[in-house]
């Protein structure tokens, strides 16, 4: 309670130094490339409802995830603004769900982590009690203005470009929901005061203690995944026994880690396999990617978000879909 409390303060010392209404809607300044985000979004419902007939409008469809995928190549998506929609916890909060509006010039749209833990195995957006986001999380509620930054995700249909949700192409012009995977949120406006989910220990501004706290009880969840092995027998893709590195040994400790190791190289295997062509590709890929995981040495959060980044690559390859399964089956 106390903590909620303080945080509360901060909360509202950051609107009565920025002048900010309840809603902030006023005082929202967003940024240029949010602006230009949007600006292409709208421009796609225009021309997609222009079209004559289903086959039109269906080239329109395509033509804008490749206007959007695009755009994920040039832009980062930095400091953009929100509002929170939706924050949603499994029973006993081990993983949190959360969807961003963001709607700028009469356009909508919204941003949010992928909604299950089965589609989400690949990408790893769902925030776990070991992620300092999930404590901003914690203080903040639906309705609250925020900034945050982000990363697309390619859609698991590779040909759609980067991953958005609608279940109609209508849907897709209209109101697009996209997935992403969230690196850090923050009370708009509170860039001097906030928490942010690359460097929670910055964040003296909300006192040392609630700080302190969050990071002994990160350290304790991590401690406490590492005292117990995979439930269901899997092993990573390498000796433990052997482990020759930091960030080897990390994973062998971590149930988690060895579970998503064994999935990832179960996609690898299976993706040789099926797209035999571009397999120099995939090794050359394969090699890169461990080098950047093996620089993580102990940092769970940071191996975690290195398979999502490998499992990105996979999904680029329209095989991918036909190897999640085959590798989800050992889930079941």
């Amino acid at each position: 309670m106390q903590q909620l409390q303080a945080f509360s303060l901060v909360a509202v010392l950051v609107a009565v130094v920025c002048g900010c209404s309840g809603t902030g809607k006023a005082d929202i300044t967003y940024p240029d490339s949010q602006r230009r985000f949007s600006s292409l979004n709208s421009q796609c419902r225009v021309r997609y409802s222009a079209g004559q007939n289903e086959i039109q409008k269906s080239l329109m469809f395509n033509k804008c995830n490749n206007e959007r995928s695009e755009f994920s190549k040039r832009q980062r998506v930095s400091g953009w603004v929100g509002k929170i929609a939706d924050i949603s916890t499994d029973q006993g909060a081990d993983v949190v769900s959360v969807t961003i509006e963001a709607g700028v010039d009469g356009f909508d749209m919204k941003f949010g982590t992928v909604s299950n833990r089965i589609s989400d195995y690949a990408t790893d957006t769902m925030i776990t009690q070991s992620n300092p986001l999930f404590k901003v999380l914690a203080n903040l509620k639906e309705g609250d203005q925020v900034s945050f930054d982000a990363v697309f995700l390619p859609h698991p249909d590779g040909p759609r470009g980067i991953w958005e949700n609608s279940l109609t192409e209508q849907g897709s012009m209209d109101e697009p929901e996209f997935n992403v995977r969230f690196t850090d949120i923050r009370p708009h406006g509170g860039s001097d005061l906030m928490i942010t989910g690359e460097s929670a220990h910055d964040a003296t501004a909300v006192g040392t203690e609630i700080t302190n706290q969050s990071n002994e009880e990160a350290s304790d969840q991590r401690l406490e995944e590492a005292n117990h092995f995979d439930d269901r027998g899997l092993r990573p893709s390498f000796d433990c026994g052997r482990a020759a590195t930091l960030t080897e040994e990390t994973i062998c400790g971590n149930s988690k880690l060895v579970r998503v190791d064994t999935y990832t190289a179960d996609m690898y295997s299976c993706m040789l396999k099926l797209v035999p062509e571009s397999g120099e590709e995939l090794k050359k890929s394969q090699r890169a990617w461990i080098k950047r995981r093996e620089s993580c040495e102990a940092d769970v959060g940071c191996i975690r978000e290195s398979y999502g980044d490998i499992a990105a690559e996979y999904m680029q390859y329209k095989q991918f879909g036909k190897c999640q399964d085959a590798a989800m089956a050992k889930y079941d």
